[in-house]
């Protein structure tokens, strides 16, 4: 039993430096990773208002392009 739990161990810890090695993103939250896509497309917002369009802003000041967590990921 004792040989059981060193060998899952080792797993969990082997798995965990290799996606920190080749794939970080594998490892964050996906809250994480919806902020950051947010990011890298030019939104803002917040969990109240929701995710606002950056270049919507700038061309249509009176109604901006509202995008749900939805719209993001595809």
């Amino acid at each position: 039993m004792l040989v059981g739990a060193a060998i899952l161990l080792i797993s969990i810890l082997s798995a965990y430096f290799y996606f920190m090695v080749n794939d970080p993103d594998a490892l964050r939250s996906e809250s994480f990773k919806l902020s950051k896509m947010a990011l890298e497309k030019g939104m803002m917002g917040d969990s109240i208002v929701g995710l606002v369009d950056v270049n919507a802003l700038s061309n249509e000041p009176r109604s901006p392009r509202v995008i749900t967590q939805e719209n993001v990921n595809g």
